[in-house]
């Protein structure tokens, strides 16, 4: 509401409005204002109805605000390393919270980062991802953990 001045979710009774909530995927904020296109992500996974797929806590939230912006920044100041570092932390939060769609986007930005076996690595997580959305899959601990190591791996490099 901050962001488009309207509820996610509307309706004449209170009992609509709930139902509402519980069976309707919310607009894109950017549908009602579109200045609001950079926060579509980030709103939208606070407002996901399977409480694993949201941010866990305010902290997740702001890192990935933080990421982003510093992301942004020191790929335009053309500081690689640093902007490496912060894509590669927007792929574990991603996959931290299961959002298959931003973790394949960022990993995509990330594999530029990656040399040698590192690459190969990220070639292969790729392609899980893409055959666990292709087959409706969740991204699974297992597979966030895998991330984490082999991100983690990247940027300490």
């Amino acid at each position: 509401e901050l962001v488009t001045g309207k509820n996610p979710f509307d309706g004449d009774t209170q009992q609509q409005i709930l139902m509402n909530i519980l069976m309707k995927k919310p607009k894109k904020p950017s549908e009602i204002n579109p200045a609001a296109k950079e926060l579509d992500v980030l709103i939208l996974k606070c407002l996901e109805k399977k409480k694993e797929n949201r941010y866990q806590n305010v902290s997740e939230l702001q890192n990935a605000l933080e990421y982003k912006k510093s992301f942004t920044e020191s790929k335009l100041r053309g500081d690689v390393k640093r902007s490496c570092f912060y894509c590669g932390e927007l792929v574990k939060s991603s996959a931290k919270t299961r959002d298959m769609v931003e973790t394949l986007k960022w990993i995509n930005v990330f594999k530029d980062c990656a040399k040698g076996e590192d690459a190969k690595d990220i070639k292969n997580i790729i392609n899980e991802l893409v055959h666990r959305m292709e087959n409706n899959l969740e991204i699974t601990d297992e597979l966030t953990g895998k991330i984490e190591v082999v991100v983690h791996h990247i940027q300490m490099q």
